[in-house]
């Protein structure tokens, strides 16, 4: 009897062994199916931000910079020194205007009639001739200067459009990478998640999977982030003008 009952105790305390055992294994499984639901809510998030064309179509860049307010503005100074030089310039030469006037007359009956004076008048500096010659070189000076000013500004636009699109397309590069290493990873977890489940590998596996597949997911997180911020200084460097989208077709 005394026998029966050890071993009675003994089956008991296996069983309650078993019984602990398994409230681990299911403790560590709820573990899982938390990092699990942390992990979707990650992607959730990730999913979320806004990703911007993997294509895109700007245009002709000489034509779609001009829409730029500060290319526009150096244009109309460009323009306006230009226009200065031809109005320095007409001073060289006389000019010709036709004073007086013409009235018609009906005072008188019988006697009426148009009545009145002309002349031609002539101004010409001559004698400032040197002063003007002056005042020329000095608008032909100003207009270089805003030559330059605008050669200038469109080549720092140029940059501006250079360096964004080239961040733009470096982006959309590595994420397609980051992308692919993130479906790889999200595999992989799943596989030593079942593997752990059947009792072929530890949790510490499955714990260094998800952390592998959270780490590619932050960091899918901050390249869309920078995609999007390139994309903005994109539309910016263009002046404002939207850039369109390639479609299938094209």
């Amino acid at each position: 009897s005394d026998r029966v009952n050890s071993n009675s105790d003994r089956v008991n305390s296996n069983s309650d062994r078993v019984n602990s055992n398994s409230d681990r294994v299911n403790s560590n499984s709820d573990r899982v199916n938390s990092n699990s639901d942390r992990v979707n809510s990650d992607s959730d998030r990730v999913n979320s931000i806004p990703v911007p064309p993997p294509e895109l179509v700007i245009g002709i860049p000489a034509n779609v910079l001009r829409r730029r307010p500060d290319i526009r503005s150096a244009e109309r100074r460009l323009a306006a020194a230009t226009a200065r030089i031809g109005v320095a310039e007409a001073d060289l030469y006389p000019q010709f205007t036709l004073p007086g006037s013409i009235t018609y007359s009906a005072t008188v009956p019988g006697n009426a009639g148009w009545t009145g004076s002309l002349g031609i008048a002539v101004r010409w500096n001559i004698f400032d001739a040197g002063a003007i010659r002056r005042n020329i070189e000095i608008q032909n000076a100003a207009t270089e200067q805003a030559l330059h000013q605008y050669e200038s500004t469109v080549l720092s636009a140029l940059e501006e459009v250079e360096n964004a699109l080239s961040a733009y397309v470096t982006g959309q590069n590595r994420r397609r990478s980051l992308l692919a290493a993130t479906e790889r990873a999200r595999s992989a977890a799943e596989l030593t998640e079942q593997s752990y489940r059947a009792g072929i590998s530890d949790f510490q596996s499955v714990i260094t999977a998800q952390q592998t597949l959270r780490s590619l997911e932050d960091d899918l997180a901050l390249n869309e982030g920078a995609i999007a911020s390139s994309y903005i200084q994109l539309y910016k460097a263009l002046g404002g003008e939207w850039v369109v989208e390639k479609t299938e077709e094209e």
